[in-house]
């Protein structure tokens, strides 16, 4: 199944996610310039980048809970107050727009 959505906040850019099964999974993809951990999280976590200037952190059904500028090389961002589950970051810099799931234990 996919899903495409488009961030308003982002300039209008389109996002698409494909689940790879029923478990709410996404095909891990690794980024080059992006790398975050650890995962699952527990009450935060790190983001090395330097290719991006925004991150937003979602819930499974879409809604932005979190948004931070990212102070590049290394972000912080807290998850302790977050309940147990699945999230994504969604990572925005110029012309790009890159989605990451992680697991808050």
């Amino acid at each position: 199944a996919y899903v495409a959505f488009m961030d308003g906040l982002g300039g209008g850019k389109a996002t698409v996610m494909k689940y790879d099964s029923i478990y709410f999974g996404i095909n891990d993809l690794h980024h080059p310039g992006f790398h975050f951990y650890p995962n699952p999280a527990k009450d935060k976590i790190t983001i090395e980048t330097t290719g991006f200037s925004n991150l937003a952190v979602l819930s499974a059904d879409g809604r932005e809970l979190i948004r931070q500028k990212i102070t590049p090389p290394r972000t912080s961002v807290q998850t302790d107050y977050l309940p147990l589950g699945i999230y994504f970051i969604r990572m925005t810099g110029d012309n790009t727009v890159m989605m990451e799931k992680f697991i808050k234990n």
